[in-house]
This record gives structure tokens, sequence and C-alpha cells, in this order.
């Protein structure tokens, strides 16, 4: 935006609750998407000329021109939210989740006999099973199914 003022009396109109907001630059490119708990307080972070910033996050901020906001629900929307969007737009200053991958769930199936708990991260949100997640960590998932499959001796994990 050219006039700082104006960004920041838009900000004023921001809710604090969690959500995910994305930069554009002057050519209306989506250049970063962000989550956020408080998207108020996230997005004023931007103008506030902080401190202790990256050269990267200084490009950044430096290249943005304009934003847009979409409350959600949770914190947990947000991230899958946040994931989508970043697929979806590729933005420039997002070096993460650009790639295929998701996030990892832990599913435990619901149409056996024995339920299985599994590592999944493509949640089908319409069968019948039970899902936890999304977790931004697949190494603590395998931990925790590695602890579960020992408490409970269970053999599928």
């Amino acid at each position: 935006m050219d006039n700082k003022n104006s960004y920041k009396n838009r900000i004023s109109e921001v809710p604090k609750k969690p959500g995910v907001y994305l930069h554009s630059d002057i050519n209306k490119n989506v250049i970063y998407v962000g989550k956020a708990i408080s998207l108020n307080d996230r997005l004023k972070f931007y103008f506030s000329d902080p401190k202790d910033v990256t050269p990267k996050v200084s490009e950044l901020i430096s290249k943005i021109d304009d934003f847009d906001y979409i409350v959600t629900d949770s914190e947990q929307e947000a991230l899958l939210l946040e994931n989508q969007l970043i697929k979806k737009y590729q933005p420039k200053y997002n070096a993460r989740l650009k790639d295929d991958k998701s996030y990892p769930y832990i599913k435990i199936t619901k149409s056996e006999k024995f339920p299985k708990v599994l590592l999944t991260r493509n949640p089908n949100i319409k069968d019948k099973n039970k899902y936890f997640g999304p977790y931004t960590s697949v190494s603590s998932v395998r931990q925790t199914l590695d602890l579960l499959s020992k408490f409970f001796s269970l053999s599928n994990l």
C-alpha cells in the first residue's frame, strides 16, 4: 500500500481472532501466506518497524503492498487453511509447505474388528474413522505411535 496510514486503519478493523492472512505485492501477486492466533496482532507486526528480523523478512516487509485475511474458528483450522493456500498460490516468501506434503494425522480405523492406529497425511472426514491432528512434526507422530504400540501391545503400528 502506498499509504501506511491506510494499512494501519485497515488493520484496526481486523479482529483479534485466529485465521490466515495473505500479503500481496504491487502487482497483486500473493507473496506470503501466514497464520495467526490473533490476526490483528500479527498484521500489526509487519508495520511496526520490527527490529531483529532476518534479511528475508525485511525484504518481505518492503514488498508488501496490500493484505487480505480469512477468520477461522480455531488455530487448527488456520493451520490447515494456510497449508492449502500456500499450495495454491506458491508465494515467494513461503519456503516451507510449498511441496506436496501435507501435515500428518493419527488415524484410528473403525471398520475392522480390531481398530488400527495409523499415520496418514490424507484424512477423509467423510469416512467413519477417527482422526487426530494435524501435527507439524512427523517424528513426534511416529514417537507417539511407537509409545501407543508399546503401552497397548498394538501389532499394527
